[in-house]
């Protein structure tokens, strides 16, 4: 090697060491706050417009020019409070906890239509659940309401889907 190719060499690994030691990787978990569990796939904006995604942990990472600096960001998962914070750069994990969130309203229609079979004339049914109805109702839980109205399939990833029954919420 002659003496011009070494002194290249090593500008290149000097200045590609400063660069790598001047990035650090934050890792941030996220929780919920009620039941202590990870939160996969939650949804992180960064102030600079950027976004992660958390995995099936709960767990994200992203980088911080140097330690001690500082980030705002917002993390943001169905049925949960958005979580708005500013997050200083270290070696140690982040706990982001979230704070679920309950949604209310003072009543909903479940419509459902029939075809009926003798004169393929459509029929309908409108069922009104008010907060006094929803009370008496042995269901746990709106999916498990809605699961047990005839023609009406919800699932948690889909939605309500294959029906011939319209759901108005």
């Amino acid at each position: 090697m002659n003496k011009r190719s070494l002194f290249f060499f090593f500008l290149i690994v000097f200045f590609l060491g400063g660069m790598l030691q001047g990035q650090t990787v934050q890792k941030c978990r996220v929780v919920s706050k009620e039941s202590g569990n990870e939160m996969p796939y939650a949804t992180v904006l960064f102030e600079d417009g950027s976004h992660a995604v958390a995995d099936d942990n709960g767990l994200f990472s992203f980088s911080c020019s140097d330690k001690g600096d500082s980030t705002t960001l917002s993390v943001s998962f169905v049925g949960y409070n958005d979580l708005d914070t500013c997050l200083t750069c270290s070696r140690n994990i982040h706990t982001l906890i979230m704070n679920p969130t309950a949604i209310q309203q003072k009543e909903f229609l479940v419509v459902g239509k029939k075809i009926l079979s003798s004169d393929k004339s459509r029929s309908q049914r409108v069922i009104k659940l008010d907060s006094k109805a929803l009370e008496t109702l042995p269901a746990k839980d709106m999916q498990t309401l809605l699961n047990a109205i005839p023609g009406v399939t919800v699932d948690n990833t889909l939605g309500i889907y294959e029906t011939k029954t319209t759901v108005m919420l």
